[in-house]
């Protein structure tokens, strides 16, 4: 069985919460509260390994469920088999993930994204075309998603991944890095207005902050994330740095 479990910075951990049987992608929040999560749960039964296999899939979901300290885990919606990349705001109310347009994988990774609001108790369609899809995060705040994506289905593959900026309903979407950036990783810095962005140039790593106008300041000192960004409570970023004379470390 799989657990959700709190590592404190000493090194000290203890166990929170079991999680559901065939959890395929889960965020999760620490609040005021108590802890909240929100998991995809693919519940169907494994394959017999002898019997013939046909695609796509039909009928085949993955089940969205969210857990409250006072409910535990409740089912929330359907979502299409293959979906991933579960993201939630702070409070738990509005989440998203990216699914897939074909069930069979495919090296052109085209997909939508799509999200969940829990006070109207339904789905919206957050893209529609997006082309390549690799990464989307709901804004802490809930206010919408930044998304990557190349909006591109006749090239999807040979054509550079954008970070977008939209509303949760819709009305304002924005290109913030406007093409032919190499991304290589993203993750809120602030409340729902400020992105850390790391983007390979040529040879170099570069890392800085991008505002929702598509402002970009470069980071601070010579600190740049060699991979993922993770954001942490406070605003800060946490990421894994390297260079050509230092071991790997994260920050």
């Amino acid at each position: 069985e799989k657990a959700l479990w709190r590592v404190d910075a000493d090194g000290q951990k203890g166990k929170l919460i079991d999680l559901p049987k065939g959890v395929v992608s889960l965020d999760a929040a620490w609040q005021g509260q108590g802890l909240l999560a929100v998991a995809l749960v693919n519940r169907s039964a494994p394959p017999d390994p002898d019997a013939p296999r046909f695609y796509p899939a039909l009928g085949e979901k993955l089940t969205l469920c969210r857990y409250t300290p006072v409910g535990g885990w409740r089912d929330l919606a359907e979502a299409p088999l293959g979906s991933d990349g579960l993201s939630m705001s702070q409070d738990g109310r509005r989440m998203m993930w990216r699914a897939p347009l074909n069930v069979v994988p495919e090296e052109a990774q085209r997909g939508e994204f799509t999200g969940y609001d829990v006070d109207a108790g339904e789905i919206r369609a957050h893209t529609e075309g997006a082309g390549r899809v690799r990464r989307g995060l709901m804004a802490p705040g809930g206010s919408g998603p930044v998304v990557q994506a190349n909006h591109e289905a006749q090239r999807p593959i040979t054509t550079h991944t954008d970070l977008w900026w939209m509303s949760w309903k819709g009305e304002e979407r924005r290109n913030l890095t406007g093409g032919g950036r190499c991304i290589l990783g993203f993750a809120w810095a602030g409340d729902g207005d400020l992105i850390w962005i790391c983007t390979v140039e040529r040879l170099e790593l570069k890392s800085g902050f991008l505002h929702l106008d598509g402002t970009f300041v470069a980071a601070p000192g010579e600190l740049v994330a060699s991979g993922p960004v993770a954001r942490v409570p406070g605003g800060a970023a946490a990421f894994e740095t390297e260079g050509p004379g230092e071991f790997p470390a994260i920050w």
